[in-house]
């Protein structure tokens, strides 16, 4: 399940520690 988050935000908070982070236009988060 992949989740668009703004790169503002910890991905640890939002998503866990599993979160990576992809080099995008706004910088997207997905959890893998």
């Amino acid at each position: 399940i992949s989740t668009p988050v703004l790169s503002k935000m910890p991905p640890t908070t939002a998503l866990g520690p599993r979160a990576i982070v992809l080099s995008g236009p706004s910088g997207y988060s997905t959890n893998v």
